[in-house]
């Protein structure tokens, strides 16, 4: 048996495997997003000149870096948070599978995390 929780605002019905599922991949892109934000830093403060923060090698480590994390990994997360919630809170069932759900998750942490190193 489902087990779903009720918002008091809302009204909508989640499931509570969803709901963490949602989380998790919302905190996810939000953090591929910090990552990226803080490599545009590095970029940004490179083609300063007065700056010139990085060396060209490091440069396009980091501009590699910015591009996965905010063309792929961010939106990626971000979308696999929107379609958990649409998929379960706006049809009112639950997810048929949380353990491949969390699986998926886990491959696309160890995918985001290996990216980062090759990138790095």
């Amino acid at each position: 048996m489902a087990q779903f929780r009720v918002c008091p605002d809302s009204g909508f019905f989640f499931d509570k495997s969803a709901e963490s599922l949602m989380k998790a991949n919302a905190v996810a892109g939000a953090v591929s997003l910090l990552i990226a934000g803080i490599l545009a830093l590095g970029v940004i403060l490179t083609r300063w000149q007065e700056i010139h923060l990085l060396p060209a090698d490091v440069f396009y480590q980091a501009l590699t870096g910015h591009g996965i994390n905010a063309l792929i990994f961010w939106i990626i997360f971000f979308e696999m948070a929107i379609l958990y919630f649409a998929s379960s809170t706006l049809l009112r069932t639950r997810i048929a599978a949380p353990r491949w759900a969390w699986a998926g998750f886990a491959l696309m942490i160890i995918g985001m995390v290996m990216n980062n190193i090759a990138a790095g």
